[in-house]
């Protein structure tokens, strides 16, 4: 679960021992209400992943934030969620992660993340890591930057933003 718990706060709501920009939103755990259930799901193996069919990110901004929240929890308890087939905007796409993130209780001095990679001034906004096939036939991107696998193989290993004062608790693809 994303940190939402009070386990690291003292009884005034005092960060004990840890990083006063990493306080919670929340007091406590978030519960899922069930709000999801009347949209078909399926979970792709036992214990990691779920994919839920025809749920539409745009729909999700429009709806109820209990939506969102329970998606939160589903994403939290199962590792990853599969909406395919999206038809939605970079903007509703950052919209959604904001809401996502804030509505699972992130600290309030957190807000979209700015990748290390990214390149300044892009056209989408700078939350936004743009991958294109074209970028990499030009030998630019992400392949050129790891493309000396022979000397340094662990290179291309990697654990997302953990160094950051405040780690992402999503990541939407």
């Amino acid at each position: 679960m994303p940190s939402a718990t009070q386990d690291n706060a003292s009884a005034n709501g005092n960060i004990i021992g840890g990083n006063e920009l990493a306080k919670p939103r929340l007091t406590a755990p978030l519960t899922y209400s069930g709000s999801l259930d009347g949209f078909a799901s399926n979970d792709l193996t036992p214990v990691i992943g779920r994919e839920f069919e025809g749920l539409q990110v745009a729909e999700l901004l429009k709806g109820d934030d209990q939506l969102i929240r329970d998606l939160a929890v589903t994403i939290s308890q199962r590792g990853v969620v599969f909406l395919r087939n999206q038809d939605v905007t970079p903007t509703q796409m950052k919209d959604f992660m904001l809401r996502l993130t804030e509505l699972s209780g992130c600290p309030s001095s957190s807000s979209l993340h700015v990748h290390p990679l990214t390149e300044e001034g892009s056209e989408l906004g700078d939350q936004i890591s743009v991958i294109s096939s074209e970028k990499q036939k030009k030998g630019g991107g992400l392949t050129h930057q790891l493309s000396d696998v022979s000397r340094f193989a662990s290179n291309g290993w990697h654990s997302d933003i953990t160094f950051e004062p405040v780690p992402s608790d999503y990541v939407g693809t």
